[in-house]
């Protein structure tokens, strides 16, 4: 019964202006429950939607980033970590981006990090140029961390690595452990899925309660306005826009999962869009 009653309501949102007038009759609790209950099944969908198209192919580029690491590992070098240093048998290693990132599109530096066997700080340029993200010498770690003023942070290795044991990643030792990540990786997909599904929604809810305030704040000042100008239709308390907005976000983001999940890269904001269009 329960469920049927608020099956109807998602229909009469979308297609009835005499349900809305109904709820603004009613208590503020009720629109809330309706808002709530279907951001949580669209949060659920949305959630779904990602855990399902989106991670296996991140999981699928995160398997090739391996593969690209171990075929082009240089079998000459070795990189060790002790007595809180980082040291390797080379002046200087760069660490490219894998082939699954095309680093040119989204503006990237050209690697991913620059490693010199030395306690010197890095130049200017060499971070600030595009050249790398990250560069590393034996104590440290340097990053920009203000793109607008390439103020460049610094951060110890010491702090970073602080649990981490002694080793040395060579040639030999590498498929061991790129063996072991996949692994990992594999074990954990299922409760990274999960995870994704339970932050999605939290995420998207509190989004959409953001939403809802910001809009509702607006929707209230232009109804004011029209009030000034003569319209007694449209004075309304907050209360009462807060209502309207609880249950015009139902159909709202409805439409805006549709779209976003069949038209992907269509570059307008429906949300806003589809809110205007019901409560115009």
């Amino acid at each position: 019964m329960i469920l049927k009653k608020f099956l109807s309501n998602i229909k009469l949102s979308v297609s009835s202006v005499d349900y809305y007038k109904k709820m603004l009759e009613k208590p503020l609790l009720n629109s809330f429950f309706f808002f709530l209950v279907s951001m949580l099944i669209i949060g659920i969908a949305r959630g779904s939607f990602i855990a399902i198209t989106k991670l296996p192919t991140i999981k699928k580029d995160a398997y090739i980033a391996l593969d690209d690491l171990e075929n082009n590992f240089d079998k000459d070098l070795e990189i060790t970590w002790a007595d809180d240093q980082l040291e390797i048998n080379k002046e200087n290693v760069n660490l490219y981006w894998p082939s699954t990132i095309d680093y040119n599109h989204y503006g990237l530096p050209d690697t991913i990090a620059m490693i010199r066997n030395s306690e010197e700080a890095p130049s200017n340029d060499e971070i600030t140029e595009n050249k790398t993200l990250l560069y590393i010498n034996r104590n440290n770690l340097y990053t920009i961390q203000n793109p607008e003023t390439k103020e460049i942070a610094e951060y110890s290795l010491r702090e970073i690595l602080i649990d981490s044991d002694s080793y040395s990643i060579n040639k030999q030792t590498l498929p061991r452990i790129i063996s072991r990540t996949k692994e990992i990786i594999n074990e954990s997909f299922s409760a990274v899925q999960f995870g994704v599904v339970v932050v999605s929604i939290i995420v998207f809810i509190i989004s959409r309660l953001w939403f809802l305030l910001t809009e509702s704040i607006f929707v209230y000042f232009i109804f004011k306005l029209y009030t000034i100008m003569g319209s007694k239709n449209l004075n309304f308390s907050f209360k009462k826009v807060l209502k309207l907005g609880l249950n015009i976000l139902v159909p709202t983001e409805i439409i805006h999962l549709v779209s976003s999940t069949f038209y992907a890269h269509l570059n307008l904001p429906m949300d806003s869009i589809a809110f205007w269009v019901i409560l115009t």
